[in-house]
């Protein structure tokens, strides 16, 4: 799935469930205030938030919520695939940026 202003590819994230598309748990991606308070960059890349918005309601979070999960909370959850403002110091996999590769199949 690609996502609108970053470079961000995520994949093996989501489940398909009779109620459509979920993020199945918690993935650290590299945005973080860690520089300035509130004020949001790719660590990966070193560029600004841009214009692109996914947060939840009430997010980002001012204090120690530094770092950025792309959030698990299932179908019914309404933060499900959404941006929230975690403590760095939380244990959650991450995702990763790399250069597109194509897939060759036989």
């Amino acid at each position: 799935m690609w996502m609108p202003g970053s470079n961000f590819y995520f994949l093996h994230i989501f489940a398909f469930s009779a109620e459509g598309l979920e993020v199945t748990r918690n993935f650290f991606t590299s945005l973080n205030d860690n520089h300035q308070a509130n004020v949001y960059f790719w660590e990966s890349t070193g560029q600004s938030l841009g214009a692109y918005r996914n947060w939840y309601e009430k997010n980002p979070v001012q204090g120690v919520a530094d770092c950025t999960v792309l959030a698990a909370g299932g179908t019914a959850s309404p933060v499900s695939g959404k941006w929230q403002s975690v403590s760095c110091s939380y244990e959650f996999g991450y995702i990763c940026e790399s250069a597109m590769v194509q897939c060759i199949s036989n």
